[in-house]
């Protein structure tokens, strides 16, 4: 006979959920990376009413000292997951070097960090030189070798340039091998230009990895 109806309120807990780090890049570990690479993160907070700083650190150890590199502040109106990138990385400029980089991203409650890191490759050593340095009495045509070392065990082109001017050049490129091994030996198998008697000729080598 009666129709009774009541009405009531109440209000959901809010939880405040932690940013979490994916995609780190350099993947952490990484060995034999280019100098200078940028460092990027993918950060993911489901809270995108709120706004989150990111930072990026570096470090000569996985405890620090801490140097801040990069800070990058997102509206509030952000989506997520998203990527953040310290586009500098200028700090990474020695070859052959661990680097150890952080990152923090606070959103206005909790404050959380990563620590990754990268080694940089190292520079091709050049040695064994075949005929040696100052040698006399070469003839005429004769090979020039060269053993590319490389302890990223990366491969490398090699390239011979002559001069028969100065050891300043100009240079006249005279062979190209690419593809040497580790430790592999480069060879000049023309020498073409090694043409005259009781001659002077300088002859150079360079080797990219």
């Amino acid at each position: 006979f009666y129709n009774v109806s009541a009405v009531y309120t109440l209000t959901t807990k809010w939880v405040n959920t932690v940013p979490t780090f994916s995609d780190p890049s350099p993947t952490n570990g990484t060995l034999h990376k280019r100098r200078y690479p940028a460092t990027n993160i993918t950060v993911t907070d489901s809270d995108v009413n709120q706004t989150l700083v990111v930072n990026f650190f570096y470090g000569s150890s996985v405890t620090g000292p801490w140097t801040k590199a990069q800070t990058n502040t997102t509206s509030p109106t952000r989506t997520s997951p998203f990527t953040y990138k310290d586009i500098n990385a200028s700090y990474a400029s020695a070859e052959n070097t661990t680097y150890y980089w952080k990152v923090t991203a606070y959103d206005g409650l909790i404050n959380k960090s990563a620590v990754y890191y990268f080694k940089t490759n190292a520079k091709p050593t050049i040695k064994s030189p075949s005929p040696s340095n100052s040698s006399t009495g070469v003839n005429l045509y004769h090979a020039t070798n060269i053993t590319i070392g490389n302890v990223d065990n990366d491969n490398a082109l090699g390239c011979f340039w002559y001069s028969t001017t100065a050891i300043s050049g100009p240079w006249t490129k005279a062979q190209q091998n690419a593809s040497i091994s580790p430790n592999g030996t480069a060879k000049d198998i023309n020498a073409s230009w090694m043409s005259a008697y009781n001659t002077q000729y300088w002859w150079k080598v360079t080797a990219y990895d």
